[in-house]
């Protein structure tokens, strides 16, 4: 039987601030429409009217329609807190995915007892500024270790050294090519101050507490619309790698991961210091500075090793 028939999946629609993609988002929910629980809106006001367009769809397709608190993730979370159904997918406005693709994962979610199923989404235009500015996203760049594990959980020694390597790229790529246990949401909403990488605080806080399930065949897409660098607070990443290190301490008192992240995140605090305000102007000059770099990527070797040695990974 077709998990998607088993009512057990609700579709969460955040959207804010996206009238001109909005048409064509409710086109690709008629159609996951009736392979689904409920599905829920979580509209925040927004300048370019989306609110009213939300309403209309609203009528049309039913659901819960919620007017949510300003911010991505706050929206998110009241929306999540609504979900009544076992399992959610977070339909961002833009981003697609198959029916087939949402069945494959349920199933996978289901059969390892897993809370987050990830995939890697097609990214569209399928043009080369779109396909460069993702070319590092984790899910990409480490297709081929995670290929071992195709189908199957993902061990969390694995996510916790490939997550700390990332940085505050998120390992699990857009939510909008993930589905997620409800009550692992519901129970840990996402971090709120964290600017536009509350999805990654996320992971970081809670990947030794879940399972994690891989499906690696592309049955989304994510639309490339903002190719702005995203401002980061060097302090929002050393508190993921603190908790990250305080968690992984508890599952294994014993293991040599902690102090080898610490080392790293250290390692790579320094560097990024050294090369600011102007990161490729002069810094080979500076001893201290190559120093650091060596010895960031000595330490990303070993990580790397550590998430898999049988695998030869890109260090860049």
């Amino acid at each position: 039987m077709n998990p998607l028939a088993r009512g057990r999946l609700s579709i969460l629609v955040p959207a804010y601030q996206c009238a001109e993609r909005f048409p064509s988002h409710v086109d690709f929910l008629r159609k996951l429409r009736t392979h689904a629980a409920e599905l829920i809106w979580a509209v925040t006001e927004s300048p370019d009217g989306t609110q009213e367009l939300a309403r209309r769809a609203h009528a049309e397709l039913g659901g819960k329609f919620l007017i949510t608190p300003p911010g991505l993730y706050a929206s998110w979370n009241a929306g999540i807190g609504e979900v009544t159904s076992e399992f959610l997918y977070i339909s961002t406005v833009g981003e697609t995915i198959t029916t087939e693709g949402i069945g494959r994962m349920l199933s996978l979610l289901q059969e390892h007892r897993a809370q987050v199923c990830f995939s890697p989404p097609e990214i569209l235009p399928a043009d080369p500024k779109s396909l460069h500015s993702t070319r590092h996203w984790p899910v990409f760049r480490f297709a081929a270790l995670l290929a071992a594990y195709e189908g199957r959980v993902v061990p969390v020694s694995t996510l916790a050294a490939l997550q700390a390597v990332s940085g505050i790229s998120g390992l699990l790529g857009s939510c909008a090519s993930c589905l997620f246990a409800t009550a692992t949401l519901q129970n840990a909403p996402m971090p709120v101050d964290f600017l536009h990488y509350g999805d990654t605080a996320w992971f970081y806080f809670n990947l030794c507490q879940i399972r994690t399930v891989y499906h690696g065949r592309s049955c989304s897409t994510f639309h490339v619309h903002d190719f702005s660098r995203r401002k980061i607070r060097p302090s929002d990443l050393d508190r993921c790698i603190d908790r990250l290190c305080i968690d992984y301490r508890q599952r294994q008192p014993t293991s040599p991961l902690p102090a080898l992240l610490k080392a790293f995140q250290h390692a790579r605090a320094a560097t990024d210091h050294l090369r600011e305000p102007h990161p490729f102007r002069c810094w080979w000059l500076n001893p201290r500075a190559w120093f650091w770099r060596l010895r960031r990527d000595f330490l990303r070797t070993r990580l790397l090793w550590y998430a898999d040695p049988q695998i030869t990974l890109p260090l860049k």
